[in-house]
């Protein structure tokens, strides 16, 4: 068996570091999601050396521009307020940088009635060993 380096479940790691901070984060598709809703989804990455460049989406649900963008903000705050210092902030990943853009409003069609904001996560997440061969 070989060991090479590999990419973090990244999603998981931020999803556990939302939910620590009691946000109600997932990954899943919401057809009808309720006002404080969060969704995570890697959007892209890049391979630089051994190290994963993520790129995460944050999405958010409110009942009303203000409420949404008032969330939208104390969200983006934790991952702001992460420390270079602090490389296990994010629970099972070696995160050198976690950098989000500012939170945007981006209306959803599926859910008129409610105010839907999103914003980035650039990251750089340290790669794991990951085992070759044997099934």
């Amino acid at each position: 068996m070989m060991v090479i380096p590999g990419p973090a479940d990244v999603v998981a790691g931020v999803v556990a570091f939302l939910r620590a901070r009691g946000f109600p984060a997932s990954t899943q598709n919401m057809l009808d999601p309720a006002p404080g809703a969060v969704k995570v989804t890697r959007t892209g990455g890049a391979m630089d050396g051994k190290q994963d460049k993520a790129q995460i989406l944050v999405e958010v649900w409110h009942t009303d521009q203000g409420a949404c963008f008032d969330y939208a903000r104390r969200i983006w705050a934790e991952f702001a307020a992460v420390s270079r210092d602090d490389q296990e902030a994010f629970p099972g990943l070696t995160v050198y940088e976690a950098v989000p853009s500012i939170p945007l409003q981006y209306p959803d069609p599926r859910m008129p009635s409610l105010d839907r904001h999103q914003f980035t996560v650039s990251m750089l997440v340290r790669w794991e060993e990951v085992k070759v061969g044997g099934g």
